[in-house]
């Protein structure tokens, strides 16, 4: 092909259009020079070996309207300037649908449609084939493409089938193995409806005895977690091995054939060393294979229905049904905690009482919620936390951040109350504890003027200096999985039972509190 311009643009009229795609207006151009200039930088400056079939049996000419519609099939190397491939090989099919003038002798309006074939997926034909086999190509006819399927037949009905598709069909139609004392060449054969009969002698393919179920869900949740002494004396919860329990127990397998190993992959967005109870956590684990034909509802009522049954106070708020290689760690991208603390424990003994009741702050107290403001601009700005990591658990140098949200509020439905509100994007074990225990002992002078300024400071002079708070007091808000939400269109944090469970929570913790007073026996055991 010469890819004249000259001769291209000769072929349309003065006031031609030419659309090369339809409404997009940097693709229709106006007039003969448009054309030519298009033809010029696009297809001679863009295409290069170019092979074309023109496939005339499916050209339509309508002399009374002047109109004809035709089809081609074009391949060639697109010459790619901002790539670091050079050259790409495509295949297209496409239709035009022509207008001519009323002499008949230009093109007054040209208007294509484009297919790319050039994926794999697509069975590109040779341009030189027959128009009878190129139609039966595009209709997808049976060996239209020269692929011959061998006839065969089944060795127990005798049933002739085209091909081995077919035979494997009838397979999949009947029983799907057999044991190996059935079959007379003394084998595990597949399934042929013929011999259903003996029902006895029938087992599992081996595929299905090993493979792993499939129903993987993200379990919203709410705990109060129970702990065990471990024998170096330090407490540990173990709420994964409860939950696992309570699916074994939730989803029996009715099956001894389908017996095999348990593995349920558990993933919590915030782990349970971090802290200790939690009015939502989120928790990602493969269910039983037995669990599959249940939906999220049923799954939620098993698993509230074992845990009870084990003693366990941790709760299934809802259940969602979510791919299998979702790892709720993974997806969390903010932790978020809060306190409650009496206002109490901010004020020293020597320093003044609270207002009768706390129902409303007094002067001393307007003036400690000024100076509980100052300590939380501390916090607000610090990046380093290595004072206020466990001793062990942070080995090497913390990776440098801000807490997203550090709020001291005072709480109208729970008079005497504060509600300390922070948000961290992934926080270590004791972490949040110290900074709310060094809080606590600045507010109350417990700690010298610049104490939280020299703990937040990159020295480690402050190593396990900084008070900790008690657990009782903290709980996990929320895990925080914005990106995954939006993308999929799912809730796994926010809902009406997340907003009951936040209550009843915070309702504990001040009846626990109200009973034992081991916050204010703390706060009282801090150095004056």
């Amino acid at each position: 092909m010469t890819q004249d311009p000259d001769r291209l643009a000769a072929l349309f009229a003065p006031e031609a259009v030419y659309v090369e795609r339809a409404f997009d207006p940097a693709s229709t151009f106006r007039g003969r020079d448009a054309i030519r200039d298009y033809w010029a930088s696009q297809i001679v400056g863009k295409q290069a070996n170019i092979s074309f079939r023109h496939v005339v049996g499916d050209m339509v000419l309508d002399v009374e309207r002047r109109r004809a519609t035709v089809k081609w099939l074009a391949e060639f190397d697109n010459i790619r300037f901002c790539s670091s491939q050079a050259e790409k090989r495509v295949r297209f099919v496409q239709v035009a649908i022509l207008e001519f003038t009323q002499d008949t002798r230009h093109i007054l309006h040209l208007e294509e449609y484009l297919q790319s074939t050039s994926d794999s997926r697509f069975r590109w034909p040779a341009l030189d084939t027959s128009e009878l086999r190129l139609r039966s190509m595009l209709s997808m006819e049976p060996n239209a493409f020269g692929t011959q399927q061998g006839a065969c037949s089944c060795e127990f009905c005798g049933r002739e089938f085209p091909s081995r598709n077919a035979l494997f069909r009838h397979f999949r139609s009947g029983i799907p193995f057999l044991d190996s004392g059935t079959s007379d060449s003394g084998g595990i054969a597949l399934g042929c409806p013929a011999q259903s009969e003996d029902l006895s002698k029938l087992q599992l393919p081996p595929s299905e005895l090993v493979r792993e179920s499939r129903r993987h869900v993200a379990l919203t949740i709410s705990y109060h977690c129970q702990c065990e002494v471990a024998r170096d004396g330090h407490e540990e919860y173990d709420l994964s091995a409860t939950i696992c329990g309570a699916a074994l127990a939730a989803f029996p397998s009715s099956d001894p054939q389908l017996d095999v190993v348990f593995r349920p992959r558990v993933a919590f967005a915030v782990p349970v060393s971090v802290v200790r109870q939690a009015a939502v956590n989120v928790v990602t684990m493969r269910l039983p294979r037995c669990a599959e034909g249940d939906d999220d509802v049923e799954v939620a009522c098993k698993l509230n229905s074992a845990l009870e049954a084990a003693g366990s106070n941790a709760q299934v708020l809802w259940c969602t049904s979510v791919g299998l290689a979702l790892n709720a760690t993974r997806i969390c991208e903010l932790q978020r905690y809060e306190a409650l603390l009496p206002w109490k424990v901010f004020v020293a003994a020597e320093l003044g009482a609270l207002g009768a009741g706390g129902s409303r702050p007094g002067l001393s107290e307007r003036a400690l919620a000024q100076r509980l403001k100052r300590g939380i601009r501390y916090l607000r700005g610090a990046e380093c936390w290595q004072n206020f990591c466990e001793r062990g658990k942070a080995r090497g140098e913390l990776p440098r951040f801000q807490l997203n949200r550090v709020t001291a509020t005072w709480l109208p439905e729970h008079p005497g109350w504060c509600l300390v509100s922070l948000a961290v994007r992934r926080a270590l074990p004791g972490m949040v504890q110290r900074i709310l225990g060094g809080l606590v002992a600045w507010a109350r002078g417990a700690v010298p003027e610049d104490f939280l300024e020299q703990a937040l400071s990159p020295s480690e002079d402050f190593l396990g200096k900084v008070p900790k708070a008690p657990e009782s007091c903290l709980n996990l808000r929320a895990p925080h999985m914005f990106r995954y939400e939006n993308k999929t269109g799912l809730s796994l944090t926010q809902g009406a039972a997340a907003e009951i469970s936040l209550q009843q929570l915070r309702a504990k913790i001040i009846s626990v509190e109200d009973s034992t007073r081991e916050l204010e026996s703390w706060a009282d055991g801090l150095p004056q």
